[in-house]
């Protein structure tokens, strides 16, 4: 089921930066795109932003408990935006969550979303000191404990290319946004 291009813009409600998002309006329109339906038309809400809420992985993942579906995004220090769709309420500890709707995707310098394999089931696993998503030899995304550094490698759980502008990337922001219920 195809969501029409006519749907109005989602509105990015509740941010303080200026603009709102790392993510352009254009580009918020293409991966409006790639998520379910049943969201792509709702307006998104700022659930965590290093901007608003510091480098704290337990600020993090407080601000995300009962949040159900959201968007990650990262802007890295070569100016490519990247992330994931994370498809369910994050959880903790020590084992991996998500469901086969979750992806990845870059949305800078070009769009690209890259969906589950079916190889593995190591959707996104929130640790006590990374985020990391996707497994098998490497993580697909991996950020540090303090939204520092992060790298990319092909997963096989995504089979991706690399999102960042280079393997090991200096995160810039980190923006995580929920969707309007």
């Amino acid at each position: 089921e195809m969501l029409s291009t006519a749907a109005p813009v989602p509105r990015l409600l509740g941010s303080i930066s200026d603009p709102p998002s790392v993510l352009s309006p254009a580009k918020l329109m293409q991966l409006r795109q790639a998520l379910p339906v049943r969201l792509a038309s709702r307006d998104w809400v700022i659930a965590y932003s290093t901007d608003q809420h510091g480098c704290s992985l337990r600020t993090f993942y407080s601000r995300l408990e009962n949040k159900g579906p959201t968007v990650l995004l990262v802007l890295d220090g070569q100016g490519h935006v990247f992330g994931a769709f994370v498809s369910e309420s994050w959880r903790t500890g020590g084992s991996y969550f998500g469901t086969g709707e979750m992806f990845l995707f870059k949305v800078q310098p070009q769009m690209r979303v890259h969906r589950w394999s079916r190889s593995n089931s190591y959707f996104v696993h929130g640790a006590a000191d990374c985020v990391a998503f996707g497994g098998g030899s490497h993580s697909g995304l991996y950020l540090d404990s303090s939204f520092e550094f992060g790298s990319s490698y092909r997963s096989e759980t995504y089979n991706n290319e690399p999102l960042g502008g280079s393997l090991e990337f200096k995160c810039i922001k980190v923006e995580v946004w929920a969707f309007a219920r």
